[in-house]
């Protein structure tokens, strides 16, 4: 299995953590996988043209440059990565900060959405 390969089983695999934590009203950390379910998938497109950023904020700059600027991938749906880092951050960080059921539910639909874009990229 090629390293883009695994970078997107990962993303499947931080949705599915999101679900559980819907589930289980662990509501900060079902934002919080939502966002790496997108960074990863981020990750496996960039890692499908040789480029490995190390850090956060190189992959989202790389993803806009060679994705979103381009056009390969939907801007309308794109734009969730930069929202959902911003969300990330505070779930993880903030611990004043508590998200909601409404607001960890649209991020699964929306890494959701972001995963089946980078699907139909596959094809």
């Amino acid at each position: 299995m090629d390293n883009t390969e695994l970078l997107f089983n990962e993303a499947k695999e931080r949705l599915i953590n999101a679900k559980i934590a819907l589930e289980n009203e662990r509501y900060n950390l079902c934002v919080s996988e939502s966002y790496y379910a997108i960074f990863y998938a981020a990750k496996s497109l960039l890692s499908k043209i040789n480029i490995t950023p190390k850090t956060h904020s190189g992959v989202m700059s790389e993803f806009s440059k060679h994705y979103l600027k381009t056009e390969l991938f939907s801007t309308n749906i794109g734009k969730y990565y930069f929202e959902f880092e911003k969300n990330r951050n505070k779930a993880d960080y903030d611990i004043l900060i508590s998200f909601n059921k409404y607001k960890a539910e649209y991020s699964i639909e929306k890494a959701t959405k972001f995963l089946e874009e980078y699907e139909k990229l596959k094809k």
